[in-house]
Formats: structure tokens, C-alpha cells, sequence
């Protein structure tokens, strides 16, 4: 779907064209999951072990200080466009691509802390990166999580292995489960996997 052809209705007899201007910024998106390599990778060259500082100067001085320079962005379509948008297999195949670099980045991040020739500090640093990076594959699954394609369905399990977070796959249905029962009665336990009802939901819907 070419996106900068894509309307939608504003008011009864208007009509307003979507563009996107960030359609191939979000290339960056698919980099992202590797910043550990590239810090390993230049400590391997250069054994600077100032090096594998650099995903967490990034990620805690850098975004924010762009984020702070940016401002809030208000190039965001309407909620009324989002499932046109979605239908974008884009954005759905980035979003894919990205969960096996998150398990690429923690294999190589793992096996440089044991046969890297590495001092106290840079394992201490090395182990804070590896846990921080592996950590965002939650927002990976969870996004992953809401849709019912079994490819979908299937990355978001391997998105919330990396950080040992697996459970999270049927955490908010049972939270909303139990939040929505009446105080003083037991929620109702999820459908067995076999059943219709369960095979027509997501992974936490």
C-alpha cells in the first residue's frame, strides 16, 4: 500500500492525505537491537574499552538530549488511520526483522564476556548493555503480542525469551482477568489452548 496515496475523513465532505515522512527512518529501528555488537566490535578493534560505554551514552545522553532538541512530534496520524496503516506490511516485516537481532545481539554479547579479554569494569559494562538492549525486545513482543498472525504470535514468544521474560505472554490477561472481577469472587481462568475461543485471541488478549 502506497502510504502518501492514503486518506482518510476529517469531517463530513473533507478529506485529508496521510504521508509519511519517517516511512524510511524507521530503518533505524531494525539497527537498533545490534548497538552492543557495534560496541563490541570496536573494542575488538581498537581494545578501547571505553567503547562499550558508547549503546549506554547513547541510549541514556544521546536520545535524550535529541528528544529534548526535537520536541514533541506531531507528524503522528490519527488513531482513525492506524488500522489502514497497519496494513502496511512495511512496517509488519521491520517489526519482524528486528527480534532476530535482539537474539543475535545477546549471543554475541554473551560469548565476548567469556572469551573476551576483558577487565572487571568492562564485564560489569558489557553485562548493564547487553541487559538493557535485551530488555527493549519486551516492547518488541509486547506490540507483537496484540496481533494474531502466527508469525506474529510466534517472534513475540522468541522476543520475550531473550530477556527471560516469557511469562509476560499471559501476564495482562490475567491482570485484566483479575482487575475486572467482582471484589470478593475469583476471576475467570483463561480457556483451555484447544478451545475456539482461545484460538481466536492473541497472545494476551
Amino acid at each position: 500500500m502506497n502510504l502518501t496515496a492514503l486518506q482518510w475523513r476529517t469531517a463530513p465532505g473533507a478529506a485529508t492525505k496521510v504521508t509519511d515522512g519517517k516511512r524510511y527512518a524507521w530503518l533505524m529501528s531494525v539497527v537498533y537491537p545490534l548497538a552492543p555488537v557495534y560496541a563490541i566490535g570496536m573494542h575488538a578493534w581498537t581494545g578501547r574499552e571505553a567503547w562499550l560505554l558508547a549503546p549506554l551514552v547513547f541510549a541514556y545522553v544521546l536520545v535524550p538530549l535529541l528528544d529534548l532538541a526535537f520536541g514533541e512530534d506531531r507528524s503522528n496520524p490519527p488513531d482513525a488511520v492506524v488500522p489502514e496503516l497497519q496494513k502496511d506490511r512495511y512496517y509488519r516485516i521491520l517489526t519482524w526483522i528486528t527480534v532476530p537481532l535482539h537474539v543475535i545481539a545477546l549471543i554475541v554479547a554473551c560469548s565476548y564476556f567469556v572469551v573476551g579479554d576483558l577487565s572487571l569494569f568492562a564485564m560489569l559494562v558489557l553485562a548493564v548493555t547487553t541487559g538493557l538492549y535485551s530488555g527493549l525486545s519486551v516492547n518488541t513482543g509486547h506490540e507483537m503480542g496484540h496481533h494474531r498472525h502466527p508469525i506474529d504470535q510466534a517472534l513475540t514468544r522468541v522476543a520475550l525469551a531473550v530477556p527471560a521474560y516469557g511469562h509476560f505472554t499471559v501476564e495482562p490477561a490475567s491482570f485484566r482477568s483479575c482487575s475486572s472481577a467482582p471484589r470478593g469472587t475469583r476471576a475467570m481462568s483463561p480457556p483451555p489452548p484447544s478451545s475456539p475461543r482461545a484460538s481466536a485471541t492473541s497472545a494476551w488478549s
